[in-house]
Parts: structure tokens; C-alpha cells; sequence
């Protein structure tokens, strides 16, 4: 469940909500790939990762992806900086 960081700040309004305890803030692309690593990991067949861009400029869920030798396709802004044929990085619009 996503929870915006007002909502997990404010334990009152947790309580109320029946919200339990250890909840914390975390990102959306965070909670992707907790999602992801609790079905892979339990061997939930999965040719294909896709989502728009909110988790795709998120490197490390990139990152974790390429690790893990998932297929993805994940939107990207177009000044997301991406590394091509060399030390830097490059936006993804000047590459294309």
C-alpha cells in the first residue's frame, strides 16, 4: 500500500486509519521492487517488467533489474541521464 510521507508522519492519522505501526515511508519505486523481489523470489513466472516513467527514473530499480537478468521496458523522461559508449552519462534525448 502507498502512503504518501504526510500520512506515514503523522501516526495519529495512521492509528485512526488502522494503519499498523512498523509502516514507513517508502517510494513507489521502492515498493515495486519489494513487490517484485516477494513474487521472483517465490517463483511467480515473469517474462517482462514494464511501468511508466515514476519507476523508470528510478536508476536503482533499473539497476537492480539489469542485476537480476529481468527483462524490462520502463518509460524514462527525456532528460534522464543514461550511460552510452563511454565514461559519462548522456540524456536519454541526446542519445536517440
Amino acid at each position: 500500500l502507498y502512503l504518501p510521507k504526510p500520512w506515514t508522519d503523522d501516526r495519529p492519522r495512521c492509528e485512526a486509519a488502522g494503519i499498523p505501526d512498523p509502516i514507513t515511508f517508502a517510494t513507489k519505486p521502492q515498493l515495486a521492487r519489494q513487490m517484485l523481489e516477494r513474487a521472483l523470489e517465490a517463483g511467480v513466472p515473469c517474462r517482462w517488467v514494464t511501468a511508466d516513467a515514476v519507476y523508470g527514473q528510478d536508476r536503482r530499480l533499473r539497476c537492480w533489474l539489469e542485476s537480476r537478468y529481468q527483462p524490462f521496458v520502463l518509460a524514462i523522461p527525456k532528460n534522464e541521464p543514461l550511460w552510452w559508449q563511454g565514461p559519462a552519462y548522456r540524456r536519454a534525448d541526446h542519445i536517440v
